[in-house]
């Protein structure tokens, strides 16, 4: 009497669509200061991070000469040296997509300058 024994391998596939653990916040900073905003999400597969100021993407690449070296983006990191009120302040979001869905995290840079008033001599 032969035996034939079948083995069935079930192999669970789990996904995830991206879930933000660490959001954008809103930030107030100095003039010339330095900003590092991280954002982070998990998601199954991994996610992929794009950075956009004031709805466009921001590519440091196409930014005007003077910003490329204030600017650095390293995935889901985003730093900006030497902040400019008149060319810094916007909305920034982070969008962290995989397969299954895009999601995105919002903040608004605010740069405070000091005021100093001319009094009259």
């Amino acid at each position: 009497m032969s035996m034939t024994i079948q083995c069935i391998i079930i192999k669970k596939i789990v996904s995830a669509e991206p879930n933000f653990t660490i959001p954008l916040a809103d930030k107030h900073m100095d003039n010339n200061g330095e900003l590092t905003w991280t954002c982070e999400a998990f998601g199954i597969p991994d996610v992929n991070y794009t950075w956009f100021r004031n709805g466009q993407v921001l590519d440091v690449r196409t930014l005007p000469m003077e910003d490329r070296d204030r600017y650095i983006v390293v995935d889901n990191v985003l730093t900006i040296k030497y902040l400019k009120p008149d060319r810094d302040q916007a909305m920034y979001q982070c969008r962290a997509r995989n397969i299954l869905k895009a999601k995105y995290s919002s903040a608004q840079l605010r740069i405070l300058c000091k005021y100093v008033e001319k009094l009259p001599r």
